[in-house]
């Protein structure tokens, strides 16, 4: 749907009303706490990561004080949010940063779009991922990205030029395949008991 602001309690400070900026195109499961004191209602949420500081958005994801766009999904941004099972990160989005997804254990799928360059380190760690959309536009993953995931077939990217260390330790792989544009691929990167074939 289109971008919107939307009222909402922060719950370190739940009488003031704060507004959290959502992308177009962002699916997002929020876990709602009901607090019985004081007919209290509250809404568990993290922040994305913006490039700058501002509230305001319009429909085009633009600020309308500055007319910057949301690019970046920031460190930690849905850490352990356990409630996130489906994911699809919109186009404009360039980098997933550190631990932006980390410990989600009941997600099982995302993708990604053809703005994406950078995946970060640990970005998602410790997840239950068995299906990713990969889109061509990715040029590195991190540390531990998708390590301890469960996907078990991938197509990467042609596009795909670093692997960092452990990016897909544990990740129960089967079988992967990857471009012949990839130049580093770090140490443990696709260490796993269940690979079987890797191809470029």
């Amino acid at each position: 749907g289109a971008s919107k602001s939307v009222t909402l309690y922060n719950t370190n400070r739940l009488n003031t009303p704060e507004k959290l900026y959502v992308p177009a195109g962002i699916k997002v499961t929020f876990t709602l706490t009901v607090k019985a004191t004081n007919d209290t209602l509250t809404l568990s949420y993290k922040v994305i990561g913006t490039t700058c500081t501002h509230t305001s958005h319009g429909t085009d994801g633009k600020c309308t004080s500055c007319g910057v766009a949301v690019k970046h999904i920031g460190k930690q941004a849905f850490l352990q949010k356990y409630s996130l099972m489906y994911v699809t990160i919109p186009e404009g989005i360039e980098s997933i940063e550190k631990q932006a997804f980390h410990g989600c254990s009941l997600m099982t799928y995302v993708s990604f779009p053809t703005t994406l360059r950078t995946i970060g380190d640990s970005a998602f760690n410790t997840n239950n991922l068995v299906d990713v959309g990969w889109a061509e536009g990715l040029e590195s993953i991190g540390s531990k990205a998708f390590y301890n995931c469960d996907i078990c077939y991938a197509t990467l990217p042609t596009t795909l030029r670093t692997i960092a260390d452990s990016g897909f330790e544990n990740a129960g792989f089967v079988e992967v395949t990857f471009g012949p544009n990839v130049e580093t691929v770090g140490e443990k990167g696709f260490a796993a008991k269940t690979i079987e074939a890797i191809t470029y």
